[in-house]
């Protein structure tokens, strides 16, 4: 600092200093607030992903010629929290739906969701040789 006439004056590079903090305190608010949007963002893509896998692992059960109850426990099992399990015959095809509402925070302060859908379809397995002999 120096001095004129017994007065104390800042000098340029005191008040840069300030200028510098004052910036940092009005952004450093946004940029956290940027990344927890992002992470929100990549919990409902990790969502979305677990309705594939929870769809495609009950149809495939389903197409090597398991049960319904036993797709249903592989689609509730891989699915995301609070999911829904749909599946139908339609024919010789088989159609798992898992459906899902995802809220992540931050975003969930504004009453942002996220409708979360997963299709699959798959064809019922052929009868084996031996299960053609036993209904001849």
């Amino acid at each position: 600092m120096s001095t004129t006439r017994g007065h104390h004056t800042r000098s340029q590079a005191d008040r840069q200093a300030g200028v510098v903090t004052i910036e940092a305190a009005l952004v450093l608010p946004l940029l956290v607030m940027v990344i927890a949007m992002g992470l929100a963002l990549l919990g409902v893509v990790g969502q979305q992903h677990r309705c594939d896998t929870a769809a495609r692992s009950a149809a495939t059960a389903l197409s090597q010629g398991y049960s319904v109850p036993v797709a249903m426990g592989l689609a509730q099992r891989n699915s995301p929290a609070g999911a829904q399990v749909r599946i139908q015959r339609q024919g010789s095809l088989w159609q798992v739906q898992v459906s899902a509402t995802a809220q992540q925070w931050p975003l969930s302060w504004w009453g942002v969701r996220w409708s979360l859908n997963s299709t699959v379809v798959a064809t019922q397995p052929l009868p084996t040789q031996a299960q053609r002999d036993e209904t001849e």
